[in-house]
C-alpha cells in the first residue's frame, strides 16, 4: 500500500495546479435561474458556495476575495479526492501519477475550471462526478466493509445529483455500479449474500428520494422521447447536431460571467487545453467520439473481467453515465441552450481518456504465477483475484 504522504503530496499538488488554472481565467457560469446574490433554486452548489462565502462575509473581505473564495474550496476539496484516489489505485508509483496527472490535467482544463469559482451548477456536477469515481472506486476495492463504503456513495450522489435537474440521468449508472459486485462476492455466508443485494438497493431507494424531493426543477423527456422514438431519422440528426455542440465547447458556453468580473484575477494566459485540443481533432470525424467511449467500455469490461481491477469498472460507469445525461439533455433540452447543457456531459467524456489509457496498461500487463496460485498484473502490481471476500473490510 502507498505511503499516505506520497498521496497527500499528489493531492497537494493537484489542488496547487487547479489553483494556479484558476487564477489565470475568469470566474464563468452565472445561473439562469437566479441573481448571483438571489435565492436559486435549489442546487449542491450553494453548499459549495456556502464553504467560500461564509469567512469572506464574516471578516467583510474585498469582493474579488469573495468571488475566489468558493475556487479554493473547490481546489481543496478536489486535491482531497485526487490524494484518496491514488492511495486506492493499484500498482506502482509511476503508474498512479501517470493517472492522477492526466486528470488532474483534465478537471483543471480552461473548459471547465472557471466553472468551480461560480455560483452556477456546473461547479458542483462536475466536482461532484469526479468524487462519485473515487467513492464508487473505494467501494469496490473491498478495502472498507459494504456497510461503511455503500454509506459514502449515497452521501456522494447526493450531492453530485441535485448539481442540475439533468444529473438525475445518472441514477441507472449508478445503479449498475452498486450492484456490480467484484469477483470474491462472498457466498458461503446467507447474511453476507442478503447484504450484498439489500444494502445497494436500500442505498439506491434512498438516494432516489433525496434527489426526487429536494430537486424543484423538474425535467421531462418522456413526450420527446415518444416523438423520437417514432421519427428515428430525428433521433439520428438530433445525436448528430448534440456530438457537434459537446466536441465544441468554450468556457462559461451559454452562461456569461460573473457581473463586474469580466477578466482574469491575475494577468497571464489560461494556457493549452488538451480537452479542447482532443475534441477540436474529433470535430472532423464526430464518429470517432462514439469509438472512443465505444472502445473505452469495451476495455473497461475487459480489465474488470479479466484482473478483477475497479479501474476497469469506473471506465464502464462513466460512459453510461455520459451518454444517458447527453440522451436527457437532448431530450429535454432540444435546441434550446443544450452548448451549455453539455458541459457536464463533456467532462465526463474528456474524463473517460486517462481511464483508458489506464486500462490499456492493465491489459498489457502479463499474468504471472507465483506458488501455485495466479496472480494478474494490474499496473504493474500483481493482484490476487481471490483476495479477501469484498465487503470483509481489510485483512486482519
Amino acid at each position: 500500500m502507498m505511503p499516505r504522504r506520497i498521496a497527500v503530496l499528489f493531492g497537494a499538488t493537484a489542488s496547487v495546479l487547479m489553483f494556479h488554472r484558476l487564477l489565470l481565467l475568469p470566474p464563468v457560469g452565472m445561473p439562469r435561474e437566479a441573481s448571483w446574490r438571489g435565492e436559486p433554486a435549489y442546487s449542491s452548489q450553494l453548499l459549495l458556495s456556502g464553504l467560500g462565502e461564509s469567512p469572506t462575509q464574516a471578516l467583510d473581505w474585498l469582493p474579488a476575495l469573495a468571488i475566489l473564495a468558493p475556487g479554493v474550496a473547490c481546489c481543496t476539496i478536489f486535491g482531497a479526492l485526487v490524494a484518496w484516489f491514488v492511495a486506492l489505485l493499484p500498482g506502482r508509483t509511476l503508474f498512479r501519477a501517470m493517472l492522477a496527472g492526466l486528470l488532474t490535467l483534465v478537471v483543471s482544463d480552461r473548459i471547465f475550471v472557471g466553472f468551480f469559482m461560480s455560483p452556477s451548477g456546473e461547479s458542483a456536477a462536475l466536482l461532484g462526478i469526479f468524487a462519485l469515481g473515487v467513492a464508487l472506486l473505494n467501494y469496490w476495492s473491498g478495502r472498507s466493509p459494504m456497510w461503511l463504503s455503500l454509506p459514502v456513495v449515497v452521501l456522494v450522489a447526493g450531492f453530485a445529483i441535485p448539481a442540475k435537474p439533468q444529473m438525475v440521468s445518472w441514477l441507472p449508472a449508478i445503479a449498475f455500479a452498486v450492484f456490480w459486485l467484484p469477483r470474491g462476492t462472498p457466498s458461503r455466508s446467507i447474511c453476507r449474500r442478503w447484504s450484498a443485494l439489500v444494502l445497494p438497493a436500500a442505498a439506491l431507494a434512498i438516494i432516489a428520494a433525496f434527489t426526487g424531493t429536494i430537486l424543484s426543477e423538474r425535467i421531462n423527456p418522456g413526450s420527446n422521447f415518444l416523438f423520437y422514438a417514432s421519427h428515428p431519422a430525428s433521433l439520428i440528426g438530433l445525436g448528430e447536431r448534440g456530438i457537434s455542440v459537446l466536441l465544441s465547447p468554450e468556457p462559461g458556453s451559454g452562461a456569461g460571467h460573473v457581473p463586474g468580473f469580466g477578466a482574469p484575477l491575475v494577468e497571464g494566459i489560461g494556457g493549452l487545453s488538451l480537452v479542447f485540443a482532443l475534441y477540436t481533432a474529433m470535430k472532423a470525424a464526430p464518429v470517432v467520439l462514439l469509438g472512443f467511449h465505444l472502445l473505452t467500455l469495451l476495455l473497461g469490461f475487459a480489465v474488470a473481467a479479466r484482473t478483477g481491477s475497479a479501474v476497469g469498472r469506473l471506465a464502464v460507469v462513466l460512459v453510461l453515465g455520459c451518454w444517458a445525461q447527453f440522451w436527457v439533455v437532448m431530450m429535454s433540452e432540444g435546441g434550446r441552450g443544450i452548448q451549455h447543457e453539455l458541459i457536464v456531459a463533456g467532462f465526463t467524456s474528456a474524463l473517460c481518456l486517462p481511464l483508458l489509457l489506464a486500462s490499456v496498461s492493465i491489459l498489457a500487463s502479463k499474468s504471472v504465477r507465483h506458488g501455485g496460485r495466479t496472480y494478474r498484473r494490474a499496473g504493474n502490481h500483481a493482484v490476487s483475484p481471490t483476495s479477501r471476500p469484498f465487503g470483509a473490510g481489510p485483512a486482519s
